[in-house]
């Protein structure tokens, strides 16, 4: 970077001047990149010639926000801050905060842009698991409010098997029959709420391994298909045949696509249809979960993505949350759009070649 352009730097405010260790850009109008300097090689794993054969925009995820940047930039709008996420030379995806400003040569020639990008530092990333720790809390408390219903269940129909086993009406045991099956229905909603909770303890020491994502949703498919069917809905798959091995910890993920399914199949009419299609790129696999007709409602797509500031948390909130902390374990993101040809649709995208 030359003395001029630092000497340009004076646009920006004082408390905005950027620290010595920043990653620092210059760029031009079209956004091509005049200079770099030594932290910013070091950060991305780029040096100034191999960003000539590449957008730079296009390394930072979602693209279309670093381009809204610009854009506000442009439009006078000055610094500029957003948190993104960064892919490196080496295949890596951090999350950085990216602040953009004008940066006006001396000789009044044209405006020239500064971009300055710094790596999220680790107490901030320390205050996001105190909002996780607290968060995790308020779901403890819907957990055990959620566990006296089906604890409720099991001890009414154990005792009316226990009556039944007392005083036994001849010749027909429906009751009995009823009330061990309805038994059997709380303790696995007991098992899969407390399985959720665990889970999320699980999050701190991931170990992925290769896995074929077609196998895995296969047989997720295959396994829940007697459930689905007495729900009268059909779940199918489509075009999933080159999505290719991805590192994953499959039990866990296997969890968040599970909680992810049945919370939009729970809200769908009979003989609605679900579909699962995906997609592989040299950097990511996307897997899609189509709802063609819109036959679920709009509250329950917006509540997937649910907020740590949520006032009250449910079970369902527990799922949701268990899902979207998993997703973001493996380095994913998970985001619900309506789409012209699909639907209603929800993308889970997960990078290739690295791991949270």
């Amino acid at each position: 970077m030359s003395t001029n352009e630092v000497t340009e730097m004076a646009s920006l405010t004082s408390q905005d001047v950027p620290p010595l260790d920043a990653a620092i850009a210059i760029l031009a109008a079209d956004h091509m990149v005049l200079s770099w300097n030594h932290r910013a090689e070091s950060l991305t794993g780029y040096t100034l010639e191999a960003l000539k054969g590449l957008d730079l925009m296009r390394t930072f995820e979602p693209v279309e926000m670093m381009h809204q940047v610009l854009l506000r930039v442009h439009a006078g709008e000055f610094p500029v801050t957003e948190r993104l996420h960064l892919w490196t030379a080496d295949g890596r995806r951090l999350p950085v905060e990216v602040q953009c400003a004008p940066l006006r040569a001396l000789d009044c020639s044209e405006t020239r842009l500064v971009l300055v990008i710094r790596e999220v530092a680790p107490l901030q990333g320390w205050r996001h698991q105190a909002t996780r720790v607290s968060l995790l809390g308020r779901l403890a408390g819907a957990l055990s409010h959620e566990i006296r219903n089906p604890m409720n269940a099991i001890f009414l129909h154990a005792d009316i098997v226990e009556d039944e086993v007392r005083q036994p009406t001849p010749g027909d045991s429906t009751q009995v029959i009823q009330s061990l099956a309805t038994i059997k229905a709380e303790i696995t909603r007991l098992h899969a709420l407390i399985q959720d909770y665990l889970f999320l303890a699980r999050l701190s020491d991931l170990q992925c391994t290769p896995v074929d994502l077609r196998i895995l949703l296969e047989d997720l498919v295959t396994e829940m298909h007697p459930q689905w069917t007495v729900r009268g809905v059909t779940v199918v798959l489509s075009e999933i045949d080159d999505l290719g091995e991805v590192a994953l910890h499959q039990s866990l993920f296997r969890r968040a696509l599970l909680n992810i399914l049945q919370l939009l199949i729970e809200a769908m009419p009979q003989n609605a249809t679900l579909t699962l299609s995906g997609s592989r790129t040299s950097c990511h696999v996307h897997l899609h979960i189509h709802d063609l007709d819109k036959v679920i409602p709009p509250e329950v797509w917006a509540a997937l993505q649910i907020s740590s500031q949520a006032k009250t948390l449910t079970a369902a909130d527990l799922r949701r949350y268990v899902a979207q902390e998993i997703i973001a374990a493996h380095a994913g993101e998970m985001a619900v759009n309506d789409t012209p040809k699909a639907g209603m649709q929800c993308t889970i995208t997960l990078p290739l070649g690295t791991t949270a």
